[in-house]
């Protein structure tokens, strides 16, 4: 039996997306896809790496939109589109950077937080 509250999941995951339509739709979809294939692959073993240690996943993911997106941008240089294309591209990426500059910082002071919370 899965340690994984699959409720939670499933409305924490909608709650997330609600405000993005289709896309956020899909969004939550993908992310149960991969909850799937990480207990798959690694089980149980989530439930033993303590809160801290998975906001700093989380952190690392975040900063992967940058660094992702910053060799996309690149990438972008090498596409045969035209200039609105390019420009509504590069605006995505901006997003999207953007998105996981938030994340980092809000897992930073998740972390900070709960950093505090366990001081005596």
């Amino acid at each position: 039996m899965s340690a994984r509250d699959l409720r939670l999941e499933a409305v924490f995951l909608a709650v997330a997306a609600r405000a993005h339509g289709q896309a956020g739709a899909g969004w939550a979809r993908h992310a149960r896809v991969r909850l799937e294939a990480g207990e798959d692959t690694y089980g149980e073993r989530w439930s033993t790496l303590g809160t801290e240690a998975l906001l700093g996943e989380l952190a690392e993911e975040a900063a992967d939109l940058g660094a992702w997106g910053a060799l996309a941008r690149q990438a972008l240089d090498h596409e045969p589109v035209d200039a609105a294309t390019l420009h509504r591209l590069a605006a995505a990426l901006d997003r999207a950077a953007e998105a996981g500059a938030a994340a980092y910082a809000a897992l930073l002071d998740a972390r900070q937080a709960l950093d505090r919370s366990s001081r005596p």
